[in-house]
């Protein structure tokens, strides 16, 4: 239940981030949100696997830190491209502005919200977080990973897969990081 309002917390937020934005500016950012959460998911594990050859004992935290980081610096990146090359917005009908900016900005909310909900099972939580949340049996990861497997064979990931058994993997890890007396690995 604490994971369900967390994540409704989430959606409700980006919602109103977005709600003055309008139905062109929202449907830019849809498509930058999918482009940078696939560039995050396609080469986050690449960049934790360097950070901990840089930092080995913050093997926990480099995961999380890797897949946001990814995905701020590709979603930043977009953002300032579309918005030079789209100075102007396109105007709609007043009735269809005010329903499609609804509607968008609801489907940017909810892309965010599954992508969100996602990395959860990066980050350096309790095995069964959000008083005893089963991550691995959540509704919400298994619909953003499912077509992001999927869709994650191509050719950004340079023919490299998402693993099948992630949810199970990352379940161990945080079962490991709970014996452990902080976030670093023991030196």
């Amino acid at each position: 239940m604490t994971l369900l309002l967390f994540l409704v917390g989430v959606f409700f937020i980006c919602m109103a981030m977005l709600w003055t934005e309008g139905l062109w500016s929202n449907a830019i950012t849809l498509v930058n949100v999918m482009i940078s959460a696939m560039l995050a998911m396609s080469f986050w594990e690449p960049l934790a696997n360097w950070l901990q050859g840089q930092m080995p004992s913050f093997d926990y935290v480099l995961d999380i830190i890797a897949v946001w980081g990814i995905f701020a610096f590709a979603m930043g990146d977009l953002r300032a491209v579309t918005a030079y090359l789209s100075k102007r917005k396109v105007r709609f009908h007043k009735l269809m502005e005010s329903l499609g900016n609804i509607g968008m900005s609801m489907i940017v909310a909810g892309v965010i919200t599954f992508f969100t909900a996602w990395t959860l099972h990066l980050a350096p939580l309790a095995p069964d977080p959000f008083r005893g949340a089963n991550l691995a049996q959540s509704f919400w990861p298994k619909v953003w990973s499912g077509p992001m497997s999927f869709a994650s064979g191509g050719t950004m990931s340079g023919g490299r897969r998402l693993p099948s058994d992630l949810a199970g993997r990352y379940r161990q890890r945080r079962e490991a990081l709970a014996e452990l007396p902080g976030f670093r690995k023991p030196s």
